[in-house]
């Protein structure tokens, strides 16, 4: 029994289940909405006050009986139907259910990756994407240090060039990392670089960068890039008051 309280439980075959509140002990539930689509031509989804779970691990079969609710079903092509209840019971065939949930490599835990990984077993596909996967769970955690050796020499530049810019900048750097991130990945899906290097590289580069900007900070020189930003705003400025004069 898998139920949680307050989230949508989709554990059970052609069947949503919700409750507000669920007792692990007794298997009450109350606040119950359940979506029923073990039919697809007739989906319905049902709301009740109060019920409970009762499992029968030996048939393979859960109830769940409901009180006090509606049931809510589409009606041929534009019609609804209501069926309001005191007693409603739901059976459930359980033997129905796949016997192994089928995960990615999203789902799995490090250690699950690291056994994936070196089994000979595993499916080169697969083998692929746990790779990337296992080396960007290091790469994105680190990314937070990339990111602070890159913002705190641009903060020191960015001094005299107002809040603006410093948005910009730091919109500009996020942008460049994800770019750089999302094309190391495709790259390494494709099996043309190595998945640590494909997932690494942005990490790699804005250290680069982040190395280049503390030297010009270094030596109280202005980078280039906080030359033109000026400019470049002066003539952003003088666009949009022009285009506003016209109106």
């Amino acid at each position: 029994m898998s139920i949680k309280e307050k989230v949508f439980n989709d554990d059970f075959p052609g069947l949503v289940i919700y409750a507000d509140i669920y007792n692990q002990q007794k298997h009450t539930m109350s606040g119950i909405l359940v979506h029923d689509e073990r039919d697809p031509q007739e989906s319905s989804t049902i709301f009740a006050d109060n019920g409970v779970i009762l499992a029968d691990p030996v048939a393979k079969t859960l109830r769940v009986e409901l009180k006090n609710g509606g049931i809510h079903k589409e009606f041929e092509k534009n019609g609804y139907r209501l069926i309001e209840f005191q007693d409603y019971n739901l059976s459930v065939n359980l033997s129905q259910a796949p016997k192994e949930m089928v995960k990615n490599e999203l789902d799995l835990t490090f250690q699950e990756l690291r056994e994936g990984i070196s089994s000979p077993k595993t499916d080169p596909k697969m083998l692929l994407d746990m790779r990337l996967e296992f080396h960007r769970r290091f790469a994105l955690p680190f990314a937070c240090f990339v990111f602070a050796f890159v913002g705190v020499p641009l903060g020191i530049q960015n001094q005299r060039s107002g809040k603006a810019t410093g948005f910009s900048l730091s919109i500009g750097v996020i942008l460049i990392y994800y770019i750089i991130l999302t094309v190391g990945k495709t790259f390494g899906e494709k099996g043309m670089v190595h998945p640590a290097v494909a997932v690494w590289a942005p990490n790699l580069i804005l250290l680069a960068m982040g190395a280049y900007l503390f030297r010009k900070a270094a030596t109280e020189k202005m980078i280039p890039l906080f030359e033109i930003l000026p400019t470049f705003a002066a003539w952003v400025m003088l666009k949009f008051e022009t285009i506003r004069g016209r109106r």
